[in-house]
Formats: structure tokens, C-alpha cells, sequence
């Protein structure tokens, strides 16, 4: 909320906006009014959130090197970097259960991909399992982009905002043609998205 400020002169009171939103006497320190020094310190100190922020977020950011010395599924891998194991999940994609149709040959698809190789991975946070949730290459290739493109994977929609513009229109674009091409688990024509099967296993368990 605005307030107005009197400014008292020897005969008048000029009344002036003060855009800080702050009542303070307008008067000044060595010549500058203190509205301009509030509305300075308020710029200062929103820069400073937004810097704050943004590292924040950069520390989620980690790249890793490594070798591929396992796989779980159609999207999780384990890395070996300097004698630790990191549990990656490929970030972008969400391949069929092991329990649903293709699921083990999403499995196999991605060690024919990643199995024995070195891998660069780009992981900006950790999943509710946490495991790194991360961008992998192998070899110059978006191991990720290839399992779409492969009908190997579903493009994970619902997390299309944490990637970038350029990955995401690539994902979306891989899923379409693969879906027209009818290749790997999209031969079926109504194949079940793996978060539907999940919700669907989960109710019957509930049940």
C-alpha cells in the first residue's frame, strides 16, 4: 500500500507519493531524499533474492562422468563415478514396468544404448527416490531422446517444465513419430502409460 508523506516547510506542507510504501520524513541524507534511498535499498534487496535464488537452484545442478555398470529398467541406470554408485533415473522419459508389455525390452534397449559405456550425465535434483534425476549421453547421443524415438519410452509430459525449450520440443517431436511409425510398444494401439499402470497397481493393492 502507498502512503503520501507531508513535507513541512517553514509556511506550507507539501504532500509527496512515496513509492516505498514506507512513512519516513522526507528529508535527505547527504542531499538524497530517502524516498530514492528506500526505493534503491527495496531494487537492492529484490536483486539480491533473485541472485540468491538462482544459486540456489545452480547447486541442484550437478554433471557427472562415469561408467555404466547397471540397469534396472528402461530408465534407470547405475553410474560408477570415482569408485561410488549413483542411481540415476533419465530425466524426460518414463519407460514401461518391467511387469508391463515391453518392459524388458525397454530394459534391453537402453543397456544396448548405455550397458559398459562411459556416460555424461547433467542432474538437476534427486526424485522422491532418491535418485538423481539426470540427462544422460553416451557417445555424443540423448540416451533419453533415443528411447522415445526407439518406442522405448513414454515422453514424460508432466514434467516438461524442467527441461529445457530445445529438449522438450525434441522429446515431444521423437513421441509423435514414433507413435505415427507404430515403432516398439506403440504397435499396440492403446498401449498404457506406465503412470497410469502404477496408479492402477497401486489402487488394486489398496483394495
Amino acid at each position: 500500500m502507498a502512503f503520501l508523506l507531508g513535507v513541512r516547510t517553514r509556511k506550507r506542507l507539501f504532500v509527496k507519493y512515496d513509492p516505498c510504501g514506507i512513512v519516513t520524513p522526507f528529508v535527505t541524507v547527504h542531499r538524497i531524499p530517502v524516498a530514492l534511498l528506500c526505493e534503491t535499498t527495496m531494487l537492492r534487496k529484490y536483486f539480491t533474492l533473485v541472485l540468491a535464488v538462482g544459486l540456489s537452484l545452480s547447486t541442484h545442478a550437478e554433471q557427472l562422468s562415469g561408467y555404466v555398470v547397471g540397469i534396472t529398467d528402461g530408465d534407470t541406470l547405475t553410474l560408477l563415478v570415482d569408485q561410488q554408485l549413483h542411481k540415476i533415473r533419465v530425466a524426460g522419459i518414463d519407460a514401461p514396468e518391467r511387469h508391463q508389455p515391453f518392459g524388458e525390452r525397454s530394459k534391453q534397449s537402453l543397456a544396448k544404448l548405455a550397458f559398459n559405456k562411459n556416460a555424461i550425465v547433467d542432474c538437476a535434483k534427486k526424485d522422491r527416490y532418491k535418485r538423481d534425476l539426470c540427462k544422460v549421453m553416451v557417445d555424443g547421443q540423448d540416451v533419453g531422446l533415443k528411447q522415445i524415438a526407439d518406442g522405448m519410452a513414454w515422453w514424460y509430459r508432466k514434467y516438461a517444465h524442467e527441461q529445457s525449450r530445445t529438449d522438450s520440443v525434441a522429446y515431444e517431436q521423437a513421441e509423435g513419430m514414433a507413435r505415427r511409425l507404430q515403432v516398439g510398444l506403440w504397435v499396440d494401439a492403446k498401449p498404457a502409460p506406465p503412470w497410469d499402470w502404477r496408479r492402477t497397481v497401486r489402487s488394486r493393492l489398496d483394495f
